[in-house]
């Protein structure tokens, strides 16, 4: 052990990303109270391998002033215990800090993840006979658990790290909740798959991909409507919410996609744009949109000879969790949405549209696939306001398919784009579950 300047240890990429909010302070005091009890390992350059958070506190407590011993001697003003484990592999820095973070000190499930599958393929490397039993004793060793519960534990966590590039398992709140998205994305891309094989066939078509791209590439006059539901550009992609289900705070809920106001406009502009080119003589576009940018995208709408509806219409969120309260107790519960509503030429609806606020039950967090999720309902009441039977359906930002459930009741043929893999496969196993459904009566 010898005592180095602390600002010459530098800090490596760590498998610790996050500790407990008091983490520190408690390590401060036991320091403080109790003396250094272990020095601080780090490489002969001086990075550092085990005892991040004895390093952070040890570096405040000399910002601070507050002397601390170690070996029952004062260690000096800004200097640090450190003891020194000569030329390390990256095997042995990585071994070392496994010892110092998952075999006894609790991770977050993802940092767990990451640190238990390393293990396993550094006892891989040593001995490729080495089996998940094996490595599970060993942690279960050092930790108050079964093998066989380790040995679950670490299998599912060997899954789920094949799949932490999906940003939905990333940001769950739990291993086994990831594990359940990770397993159902699976099971989605699978039922996709034969879909895209022509080994099960359907009526309705999907498009993997980015509708600035695909939608030049349709034919002229294809569609008979087209309904779309695009990033509202509130940047919504930068936060998460985390909804209460039977009073525990259980559902992770995120928007996963590029929701900026410069990405947006480009959608809803093309929307319109290549929407004119590929509506039927007299066809209609109902597009949801933001209150800040529906004067705009209704001036856009002029601009492509759409003839526009001035007012938008309104879907009113009726049912449990109906909105939500940007203030909190000091506003309102906000629970509309606006639909911009536009005709190729005057057509003429199916029906009497009647009143221009639509009530319809959002869909329970319980049951929602993904965030900006359109009930059935409400797509439903939509084309068949502005289709009969047989007629074609657009949806360009078809997210996890709703539109062919709605196409599907309406006996109608749904198009729908969609440019994420998950809810791209979401959407091919609805489009497998739609046509696997008993085919509803057609009304007389």
């Amino acid at each position: 052990m010898r005592l180095l300047p602390s600002n010459l240890i530098t800090v490596p990429d760590r498998q610790r990303k996050s500790r407990p909010r008091d983490f520190i302070q408690k390590l401060k005091d036991s320091i403080v109270s109790k003396g250094l009890l272990h020095p601080i390992v780090v490489t002969s350059a001086l990075d550092l391998v085990a005892g991040e958070g004895r390093l952070i506190a040890m570096r405040e407590l000399h910002i601070d002033g507050i002397r601390f011993n170690h070996n029952g001697a004062p260690v000096a003003p800004s200097c640090i215990p450190v003891s020194t484990l000569g030329e390390l592999t990256p095997d042995d820095v990585a071994e070392a800090e496994l010892e110092e973070n998952i075999l006894r000190v609790p991770l977050t499930w993802q940092e767990e993840v990451e640190a238990k599958v390393l293990i396993h393929q550094l006892r891989k490397r040593s001995n490729p006979a080495q089996t998940l039993t094996q490595t599970a004793a060993e942690i279960s060793a050092t930790r108050e658990t079964t093998v066989e519960n380790e040995r679950h534990s670490l299998s599912k966590a060997i899954m789920v790290s094949q799949h932490m590039a999906n940003p939905r398992v990333k940001a769950a709140k739990t291993l086994n909740e990831a594990a359940k998205i990770a397993l159902d994305d699976l099971e989605n891309s699978l039922r996709t798959q034969l879909l895209e094989r022509g080994v099960t066939t359907s009526q309705h078509r999907l498009i993997k991909g980015d509708l600035l791209n695909v939608l030049p590439s349709l034919d002229s006059n294809s569609f008979d409507a087209i309904v779309v539901d695009p990033p509202y550009g509130i940047r919504a992609d930068e936060y998460r919410t985390i909804t209460k289900v039977a009073g525990e705070r259980k559902h992770h809920e995120g928007h996963f996609y590029d929701d900026t106001p410069e990405y947006s406009d480009q959608i809803c502009t093309t929307v319109l744009r290549e929407g004119f080119r590929l509506l039927r003589s007299r066809g209609i576009i109902f597009m949801f949109c933001d209150p800040d940018r529906f004067a705009y995208y209704r001036e856009a709408a002029l601009k492509q000879a759409f003839s526009v509806w001035r007012t938008p219409l309104i879907w009113h969120k009726t049912g449990a969790a109906s909105g939500f309260a940007p203030w909190g107790a000091g506003g309102f519960i906000r629970s509309y949405e606006m639909i911009l509503f536009a005709t190729k030429g005057r057509k003429i609806l199916t029906s009497p549209g009647g009143p221009d606020v639509l009530q319809v039950d959002r869909v329970h967090h319980s049951n929602r696939q993904h965030a900006a999720e359109k009930p059935v309902e409400l797509l439903l009441k939509l084309i068949k306001l502005a289709c009969i039977p047989g007629d074609h359906v657009l949806d360009p930002c078809c997210g996890s398919g709703s539109i062919f459930a709605a196409a599907n009741e309406a006996h109608m043929v749904a198009t729908g784009i969609e440019i994420d893999p998950a809810y791209h496969a979401t959407a091919g196993a609805r489009i497998l579950k739609a046509a696997e459904a008993p085919a509803p009566e057609t009304e007389t």
